[in-house]
């Protein structure tokens, strides 16, 4: 029997490239254990030593990397080895590979679960063998947001479907686990679990991918971005932000910042939500909506989203809560605007609202990224965001308009345009389907792999 498999040798399933030759005739039955076990079996060329039968050549994406040789040429990727196994033995074969190529094991290190990162580590949890270790469970467990002024708990899930520990920072014990994975992937340079990680892979000169919504590079950031194997930049702002610092592009992925795309959108397909919110609030079925979604904090700016909408024939519904929810309100009241606010709304109702709405408008002077862009594009609304909020960089553009912070004229002309013009909101909403498609869990997955895979 001839065979060679495509391995990614961190994998946690051998994924087979080829089945090429059948010394006892017929392949269909290789091919169909194959499929069956493992995914699927094409026919294609290899090189093959015909004075031993027993023994594989093995491919890794176009490279050799087992042969009947033994001989070593260097990293483990490139090394050929001698596989005995008994012709004719598949599973013998695959077990024997599994076992020289083993799971990579990565360890996952962030502060606390949040509803955004959960479908990506369920997702990575597929491919590696993952852990992932949190210092808080704020979040999953109920806990006081002091920006929200509420206090809550996400209302789905997010420590299912991976594996994950609760973690003090400074235990020696966990500090001495770090030494068990191959590669240390941290989110986030802020807490102290960031820097215990960081200390434990250096010390145990483990494989480091920094992870975060990095804007702006201070000393610390340049000093710490030499000292790491790889960004993995979540959008365009946070590759420059890698650069502007010196790291080479060889040592950046991009790993799009996504959302569960799929799942908002399946939500927001139910239209009577636009009647349901409307009637909720007194408001007459055909007048547009223009969404805010967020906390109530300045840096958000909401108040510059209530004064572009003055006069206009529109309602701005605020989904969120915070400190300047007062003034908010006594704007509201003073100014010819119609409005409301929802308060804190929990992850399963959201994409009613963006259901309801026609435009959703991101004002804030500063966002590291925004990811009630991506919830709102997948929704299919058009999106008005300032350009200090970092995902209008890679998100926006045929799908709606990005002005300057804080300059509420300009916002309000483009709100203008695109309250008088249904046709051109839909044609926006359905670019920004089309986009969000390329920021996706599964491209988040991908480049977190390639950069697994392209390191030594």
């Amino acid at each position: 029997m001839t065979t060679a498999l495509g391995w990614s040798a961190f994998r946690k399933k051998p994924v087979v490239i080829a089945a090429f030759q059948w010394t006892g005739g017929d392949t269909s039955a290789l091919e169909e254990l194959l499929g069956r076990n493992w995914g699927r079996a094409d026919a294609h060329d290899m090189e093959w030593n015909h004075e031993d039968t027993e023994q594989v050549v093995i491919y890794n994406s176009g490279t050799c990397v087992g042969s009947v040789s033994g001989r070593s040429l260097g990293h483990p990727r490139d090394q050929r080895r001698t596989l005995p196994m008994r012709a004719g033995d598949l599973r013998g074969y695959l077990r024997t590979l599994w076992q020289i190529y083993p799971t990579m094991k990565v360890g996952y290190i962030e502060h606390h679960p949040t509803q955004y990162r959960t479908p990506l580590l369920r997702a990575l949890a597929k491919e590696v063998d993952l852990t992932v270790f949190y210092s808080s469970l704020q979040g999953a467990q109920l806990y006081h947001d002091l920006e929200f002024e509420t206090a809550f708990a996400w209302d789905t899930d997010i420590l299912d479907g991976y594996r994950w520990e609760a973690v003090w920072p400074l235990d020696v014990l966990w500090f001495w686990r770090l030494r068990a994975f191959d590669a240390i992937l941290v989110h986030g340079i802020n807490e102290p679990i960031n820097w215990a990680a960081f200390i434990g892979a250096w010390l145990w000169r483990k494989r480091l991918f920094l992870r975060g919504e990095f804007v702006r590079t201070t000393w610390l950031h340049r000093w710490l971005f030499k000292r790491v194997t790889g960004i993995l930049a979540i959008g365009t702002v946070a590759k420059n932000a890698a650069f502007a610092a010196g790291v080479p592009a060889s040592k950046v992925w991009m790993t799009p910042y996504a959302i569960d795309n799929h799942t908002f959108a399946r939500r927001a397909r139910k239209r009577t939500w636009r009647w349901i919110i409307r009637d909720r609030y007194g408001w007459p079925h055909d007048i547009p909506i223009v969404l805010f979604v967020g906390k109530l904090i300045p840096r958000k700016r909401p108040l510059d989203l209530l004064a572009a909408c003055e006069g206009l024939q529109c309602g701005v519904l605020f989904v969120g809560d915070g400190p300047l929810r007062p003034e908010l309100e006594t704007e509201m009241h003073q100014r010819d605007v119609v409005a409301a606010i929802t308060g804190f709304v929990n992850q399963t109702a959201m994409p009613r609202q963006y259901a309801a709405a026609d435009v959703l408008v991101v004002p804030s002077t500063h966002e590291p990224f925004g990811l009630v862009v991506n919830e709102g594009m997948a929704c299919g609304l058009p999106i008005i965001a300032s350009d200090g909020v970092a995902a209008s960089v890679d998100l926006v553009r045929d799908n709606g308009y990005v002005y300057p912070a804080g300059n509420a004229a300009v916002l309000r002309m483009f709100l203008k345009v695109l309250l008088g013009a249904p046709a051109l909101r839909n044609s926006m909403g359905v670019r920004s389907k089309e986009i969000i498609r390329e920021f996706s869990i599964e491209a988040g997955v991908k480049g977190i792999l390639k950069a697994l895979e392209s390191t030594p």
